[in-house]
């Protein structure tokens, strides 16, 4: 769920907040929809700076400032990069001063 999808539901909630609040029960049940909805928005941003450290990640190993993702699309950029981040470390361990990874 996007950020934008959150919010919106978020804005939703507190227009209907009136209206549930007068259910029976419905100051318990807003209680924990609003709960939920602060669980989701949390959620989301954590997914969304996730995705941005993953985006920035792969312009480094691009070397591009993420020109190949755009044009490639995610999968494309994953592999390719997958593909030189394994060519890089066969390189490396092929020295034969190479520092040994643990």
């Amino acid at each position: 769920m996007k950020t934008d999808d959150v919010t919106e539901m978020v804005k939703r909630l507190e227009k209907e907040a009136a209206f549930i609040i007068g259910m029976p029960g419905g100051r318990e049940m807003y209680a924990t929809i609003t709960e939920a909805a602060a669980m989701l928005e949390a959620i989301s941003q954590s997914r969304a700076a996730a995705e941005d450290r993953l985006f920035n990640l792969l312009a480094r190993i691009h070397r591009d400032g993420g020109h190949y993702l755009d044009e490639h699309g995610i999968e494309k950029a994953c592999a390719d990069a997958d593909e030189k981040v394994a060519w890089l470390h066969a390189r490396d361990d092929a020295r034969p001063e190479a520092p040994r990874r643990s």
